[in-house]
């Protein structure tokens, strides 16, 4: 949403721990930061704040916890075209993976599966011929 490539957002978060004279500076290499953004590995205290510093949040802003209690969180992400960063494939995903499980009769990770890749194909040029139903 910022604009940052992977290695720019690597040299930025460098950049901010150095300036900021935080104890431990991350590496930041780009394989790193796409595991965090893919939830493959949480971010130690380090990036933690190191992120915190560079997007101007707070931990519960990027949702590295829960905030607590009267704790009031107000990042804002700057506006960006969607055709350019994706957002909107992104916003369906994160909707689609917040459905609960329901009952035994119906698994709701094969559903979540069937409404993202639907909506996928139609938005990819998938086949007009092969709809699909849920």
């Amino acid at each position: 949403a910022h604009g940052l490539t992977l290695e720019k957002a690597g040299e930025r978060l460098r950049q901010v721990a150095e300036q900021a004279k935080l104890k431990g500076i991350p590496a930041a290499n780009p394989q790193t930061l796409w595991q965090h953004e893919q939830g493959e590995v949480y971010p130690g205290p380090h990036y933690r704040r190191a992120y915190c510093l560079l997007y101007r949040a707070t931990e519960p802003d990027l949702g590295f916890r829960t905030a607590l209690p009267g704790e009031e969180t107000t990042f804002k992400l700057t506006p960006m075209d969607d055709r350019l960063n994706g957002s909107h494939v992104l916003a369906v995903e994160r909707a689609i993976h917040r459905i609960a499980p329901g009952s035994g009769q119906a698994d709701h990770f094969d559903l979540q599966q069937r409404i993202i890749d639907a909506w996928k194909r139609r938005h990819t040029g998938g086949d007009p011929h092969r709809p699909v139903l849920i």
